[in-house]
């Protein structure tokens, strides 16, 4: 009789934590999916960065999360949550960490696996990502962001407490990651048609003014002056050579640094230089930043 009843609580246990699980996994489904949704909708790289963290606290247990960018050989810390709960000082500190990937373990293996990792427990790991500030990590879980093959961030959480991260966590991360990747692919992609429009646009204003008035200083001051917005450069001096095609017998400059930029073209060491060298040129362009 006490046999039946411990097989009959033991199947009601049973299916309470099937029941759990299910809610769990239907719920967890129903974030990744609004979180696909919204990130889809952002078409600015920086509102897609605010945004990761923010959806981290409701797929998993975290003391800390981070994104950091992958920029050339080393990964910039652009986001942090959670870690000012330690210190204001101590949040600060790890916002202004760039690590070098060949020598982090823990990033190196996210690049030439593509998958995420867990650390179960960081205690005498020797991948424990070590830096100058002392933080209370124990277990960590990390996942590469990949847009068309190439690894472009990192999207890192931290626990202070040994093994808080299960397959299932890095499986959601691993996730994450996949919509971030999208929504930073649509992000690059509205940036460089805005940036098309923008330069069609900057080359018609100079067009138009070229073509609307015979003044040659009005000319060349346009010309100074868009050049400078169509390039982005910080600087930009066009001049009029001598006959002798020696000097710059009169110059047009716009914005900070044209002096140097002068300087550069006399040199003949302008950054985007552009004169010709038949004996017939008489002026040239220069935009520096």
């Amino acid at each position: 009789m006490f046999a039946a009843i411990a097989n009959q609580f033991s199947m009601a246990i049973e299916r309470a934590r099937l029941f759990e699980s299910a809610r769990e996994e239907q719920r967890t489904a129903e974030v990744l999916r609004q979180t696909s949704a919204t990130l889809s909708a952002l078409l600015d790289v920086e509102q897609v960065l605010d945004h990761v963290l923010d959806q981290i606290v409701a797929l998993m247990p975290y003391d800390g999360a981070s994104v950091m960018l992958v920029e050339g050989m080393q990964a910039r810390v652009v986001r942090v949550h959670g870690y000012e709960k330690l210190s204001d000082e101590t949040g600060r500190a790890l916002r202004q960490v760039t690590f070098e990937i060949a020598r982090t373990p823990t990033l190196r293996r996210l690049i030439e696996t593509g998958q995420p990792w867990i650390i179960h427990e960081t205690l005498n790991n020797p991948a424990r990502v070590r830096i100058e500030q002392a933080f209370p990590i124990r277990s960590w879980l990390g996942a590469p962001v990949i847009v068309r093959q190439q690894t472009v961030a990192f999207i890192c959480v931290d626990s202070f407490t040994p093994y808080a991260f299960c397959p299932e966590h890095a499986r959601r991360l691993a996730t994450l990651a996949s919509g971030v990747s999208l929504a930073l692919q649509n992000a690059q992609l509205y940036a460089q048609a805005h940036e098309a429009l923008e330069r069609e646009r900057r080359l018609g204003d100079l067009t138009r003014t070229i073509s609307s008035t015979l003044d040659i200083e009005v000319i060349l001051d346009s010309v100074v002056h868009l050049s400078v917005k169509l390039v982005g450069a910080d600087a930009a001096a066009l001049g009029l050579l001598s006959p002798d095609h020696r000097i710059l017998a009169r110059t047009h400059k716009y914005a900070r640094g044209v002096d140097d930029a002068q300087a550069r073209y006399r040199a003949g060491m302008g950054s985007n230089r552009a004169a010709a060298d038949h004996h017939s040129a008489s002026c040239g362009l220069c935009a520096c930043q």
